[in-house]
Formats: C-alpha cells, sequence, structure tokens
C-alpha cells in the first residue's frame, strides 16, 4: 500500500500544482461556481453552482480569464483555470445542465435549435418486462443481459469473468483448511529447548537478542523510503540480515535451528497461522462483490458533500471498526479505501501518503480490541496459561482508543 500510495502521491501533487484551489469561485455562463471536490484520477473538478446543481468538468476543459493571468503574473506563480465556457457545457451528457442553458438562451432572446421535452430526458428506470416467444420472462435489459457474442469484447470487471486462477486459489484455500477442520492439526511437543538453555544462551546474548527483530524493520523503512523497491523485499533482506546476526552471536545457531524454531512457532500458534490469509482472502471478496460501493452509499449521507474533516475521521473510525469484524487491517483497508477513503477524502485532494498509511494504523488500532486477531490476541493467552480469554484484548482497548483519536488527529492536521 506505501509503495502504491508513494507514486500516487506525484500525480496528487501534480494534478493540485495545476488546478483551481478548493472553495475557489468559477465563473460560468449559469453564474459562479464554487469547487467543492476533487476526482483527482480522472482530472476532474466538481463545482456547485448558485443554483445549487452540481456539475463536474474536467482540469483540461476550464481556461485562464486576463485577470487571472494577470494576478499570477503579479505574484509570481503558476497561472490557474478560473472560467468554464459554454462551449464546455453544452459538451456535458447533463439534462439538468442543457435544460439551464436553453432557459439561459430562452431569457437572451436566443432560441434554441431543438426544443427538449422533459418526458425525452427523464426515463423511468424501472425495466420493462416482455413475454418470451416460448412463454417465459425475459428482462429487456439495455445492458445486454445475453452475454458476450463469440468474437465481441468482454467488458466486464476482471472479478465478474470466469477465470482459472481464481477457482484455482478457492480451491486450494478449501483444501488448506481441511485438516485444521478435521482436528488433524495440533501442537507439536518436540525441539523445545529446556529452561537451563534458554538461561545460558541470555547470559550470552542478552538483550542483543532483539536486534535481529530490529533489522526487519529497519530494512522495510530504509527500502520503502529511500528505493524504489517494495518494502516487503527489505523485510526479507532484514530477515536474512537478522539470521546472520543470530549466526555471529552463537555458532550453534545452524540453518537447522532456524527451520526447527520456525515449525515450533507455527506448532505453537496451530491452525489460527491459516487465519490471515484466510481473512485477506475475505477482503478481496468484499471488494470484488461491492462492499466497498455498498458502504459508500450509506455513509453518503453523514459525510457533509467537501467536508474532509468528516470524512477522515468516518474512515479512520470505519477502519478499526471494520478491522475488528474481520481481523485483518489488510483485508479492512481495500473495502474502506474503496467505499470512504477514495470518495470522500482522497477526492478532495487528501495527502494519500499521510492519510492511507495512518488509515491502516488506525485498522490496527482495531486489531488490538478484537478476538478475531487470534495470533495477537488469542495465542498469546495460550502461550501463557492466562485464566481470562479475554485477558490481553481487555489490557489494549485504552491504548487502541487512545491511538485512534491521535491518529485521526495527525492525519487531519498534516494530511488535509
Amino acid at each position: 500500500l506505501m509503495c502504491c500510495l508513494r507514486y500516487e502521491f506525484e500525480a496528487y501533487r501534480d494534478f493540485k500544482g495545476r488546478a483551481p484551489k478548493r472553495n475557489a469561485v468559477i465563473d460560468t455562463p449559469l453564474g459562479k461556481g464554487k469547487i467543492i471536490e476533487y476526482d483527482t484520477p480522472k482530472e476532474q473538478i466538481c463545482l456547485r453552482l448558485e443554483s445549487g446543481k452540481q456539475i463536474r468538468v474536467a482540469l483540461a476543459d476550464m481556461t485562464a480569464s486576463e485577470a487571472a493571468c494577470k494576478k499570477s503574473k503579479e505574484l509570481g506563480c503558476a497561472c490557474r483555470p478560473d472560467t468554464v465556457t459554454r462551449e464546455v457545457l453544452d459538451r456535458l451528457d447533463s439534462p439538468d445542465v442543457q435544460m439551464a442553458l436553453a432557459e439561459l438562451d430562452r431569457k437572451n432572446g436566443m432560441a434554441p435549435e431543438q426544443t427538449v421535452d422533459a418526458a425525452d430526458i427523464f426515463v423511468s428506470t424501472r425495466r420493462k418486462r416482455r413475454r418470451s416467444d416460448d412463454g417465459g420472462n425475459a428482462s429487456d435489459s439495455a445492458s445486454g443481459a445475453r452475454g458476450n457474442q463469440p468474437g465481441e469484447k468482454d467488458n466486464r470487471p476482471q472479478h465478474m469473468r470466469g477465470g482459472g486462477q481464481g477457482q484455482a486459489a478457492g480451491a486450494l484455500l478449501f483444501v488448506m483448511v481441511i485438516p485444521a477442520i478435521a482436528g488433524q492439526v495440533d501442537k507439536g511437543k518436540e525441539g523445545a529447548p529446556t529452561t537451563e538453555e534458554m538461561q545460558g544462551n541470555f547470559e550470552h546474548i542478552g538483550m542483543k537478542i532483539f536486534a535481529p527483530a530490529i533489522c526487519i524493520g529497519l530494512f522495510a523503512l530504509l527500502f520503502a523510503l529511500f528505493t524504489k523497491i517494495s518494502s516487503l523485499v527489505g523485510m526479507t533482506f532484514g530477515v536474512l540480515v537478522g539470521a546472520v546476526l543470530l549466526l555471529a552471536f552463537n555458532r550453534k545457531n545452524s540453518p537447522k535451528v532456524f527451520l526447527d524454531d520456525c515449525r515450533r512457532m507455527l506448532d505453537v500458534v496451530g491452525p489460527l497461522s491459516m487465519l490471515p490469509t484466510l481473512l485477506a482472502g475475505l477482503g478481496a471478496i468484499f471488494t470484488a462483490a461491492g462492499v466497498g460501493d455498498v458502504i459508500s452509499q450509506l455513509v453518503s449521507g453523514i459525510i457533509p458533500s467537501g467536508n474532509a474533516i468528516v470524512g477522515v475521521i468516518v474512515y479512520a473510525v470505519g477502519m478499526a471498526l471494520f478491522t475488528m469484524i474481520m481481523g485483518n487491517a489488510f483485508a479492512a483497508i481495500t473495502v474502506m479505501t474503496v467505499g470512504i477513503g477514495a470518495p470522500f477524502v482522497l477526492a478532495l485532494g487528501a495527502d494519500p501518503t499521510i492519510i492511507g498509511g495512518l488509515a491502516l494504523t488506525c485498522g490496527y488500532c482495531g486489531t488490538l480490541m478484537t478476538p478475531m486477531a487470534a495470533n495477537f490476541n488469542i495465542v498469546p493467552v495460550a502461550i501463557l496459561d492466562m485464566k481470562d480469554n479475554y485477558g490481553v484484548i481487555k489490557k489494549q482497548v485504552p491504548i487502541a482508543i487512545f491511538m485512534l483519536v491521535v491518529q485521526i488527529v495527525i492525519m487531519i492536521l498534516f494530511g488535509l
């Protein structure tokens, strides 16, 4: 995610450098219009006219007036467009705009070329049903329910097309959980070091034992900030460096020891080690099923149009809550970004790097408060033999809520 946002940030910054500022007033043939929203991927600007109607125009179609060019020269800054011409409005595929232009022409004594009847513009969305030749019912849909004919291009989204790769992945996920369902997976009992061995290793290595773990995070940051290589590659490199350090700390740490310890950790975790993969798959299913679009429609009545602050709050809290449901912030962020982050925050010109990165950590706050995140909150209970199954979660809830508030404040102060 951070890698994607890093490359997209240049596009967002370039668009903001050329576009008029938000809340700027734009001249149009239909009166003054106020910029209330950006659509950066499409390079479009949403204007609210004095009549209350909203229109979207491409930044490339806008022009700069002589007054704007003169002012920019005086200030020594780039000239930003401040005008939408009649020609641009004529090209918009909007019945409301065309009717308003026709009314404007009538007021100015100019007869429109064609009279537009409201019955020709506003069409009922109810689909008509017709009787098929064989007596059955068929839907007469303009979207082409008959499917694609031979030789035609399939324009459906990728997730709606048939494909062997998706079916194979689903089959593999199903096979992977069969042993756990059948009760054939249990904790291993071999290879655990003795108490004397652990005490001796601690006296020999001491606090240096944390150095390999720090290497993983350190190299992930270095790769993300100073290279064009994925931070996941940096994590892998950090693991290799950590292994080298462990070999230097103790010559007994052979590759077999590393593999045995990995096996022992998986034995302790048990079938729960598959949960992150399953939850990530669930997130992809939710995204393909359009859950993000449904969420967007639900919150559109809550978030005021053009209010990025409320959008950030809903986005961050939604990330925490959805992560509590799914147990995985990586699965939740795709759904919440499609449904809330992109249309209600990023489209208004927010910094995608800051907003996206902190939205993910807001999801981590939800991870601290849910038993669905079994690796973090349930497995430690089993390892430590705690009496309270939710003891870890209860200790983490106050910290999670506090950090969620802090991250929302940082998003508002530095991301907008």
